[in-house]
């Protein structure tokens, strides 16, 4: 799916050591608010804040955050209640 969004194999392989990745700056920057959000949103100062406004506006944090927010949260649903992520399987009685 990654792909399918434009990453390449080596942003793919570089994704647990994004700061040494090939990533723009600004993909840095959404990538560390993803991963404050998900293992420290209590970290998140304004220091922090103040950095993604270096990339982003307020709105686009917001938006940012939201998503990742939905988007980490349904990975967890999934996991929790242990649903089959391809199509073909019927492990899953629902």
């Amino acid at each position: 799916m990654a792909k399918q969004q434009g990453l390449t194999e080596e942003m793919v392989a570089h994704l647990e050591a994004y700061e040494e990745g090939p990533f723009s700056e600004r993909e840095k920057a959404a990538l560390r608010l993803a991963e404050c959000l998900a293992l420290a949103p209590h970290q998140m100062d304004e220091l922090f804040y103040e950095a993604l406004c270096e990339h982003f506006t307020p709105a686009q944090i917001v938006h940012l955050g939201v998503t990742i927010s939905f988007l980490y949260g349904f990975g967890r649903f999934v996991a929790a209640f242990r649903i089959p992520l391809k199509e073909e399987s019927q492990d899953w009685p629902g």
